[in-house]
């Protein structure tokens, strides 16, 4: 028997804006605007457990994010709010769409538009195990 795991986000997070790396001198405000959108997004506490993956898609034009620096950023924003530490945080996926080079993307096409538009992102909390 092949058991195959589920993908699908168990919360999903659509943030304004594009991620910004901490090599940017980006201002206080956008650390906040992460943390009051998964606040206003997420129903409930933080997650508990022990193993989280999360997966971060979103799209620039003629400029390379510095990925590293940016998830680093986005995920410090998260913690305590999202999960309690980044420990729990098991495997981390980054999508970086780069519009102006063709590219594929698997997935559903209506996850894709969004991030499209170069205002918001997405960040996905797959999987959780206790």
């Amino acid at each position: 028997m092949r058991v195959l795991p589920d993908r699908r986000p168990r919360l999903s997070l659509w943030i304004g804006g594009r991620p910004k790396s901490q090599r940017t001198r980006a201002p206080v405000w956008y650390v906040e605007a992460l943390q009051a959108a998964a606040k206003k997004q997420l129903q409930g506490g933080s997650f508990s457990s022990s193993t989280i993956d999360v997966e971060i898609i979103y799209a620039t034009r003629g400029v390379v994010l510095d990925v590293h620096n940016a998830l680093k950023r986005i995920l410090d924003a998260l913690k305590g709010i999202v999960y309690d530490s980044d420990a729990q945080i098991r495997a981390v996926k980054s999508v970086g769409l780069r519009l102006d080079q063709g590219f594929r993307a698997r997935g559903s096409p209506e996850v894709y538009k969004r991030p499209l538009s170069g205002k918001e992102f997405l960040v996905n909390h797959l999987r959780e195990r206790a």
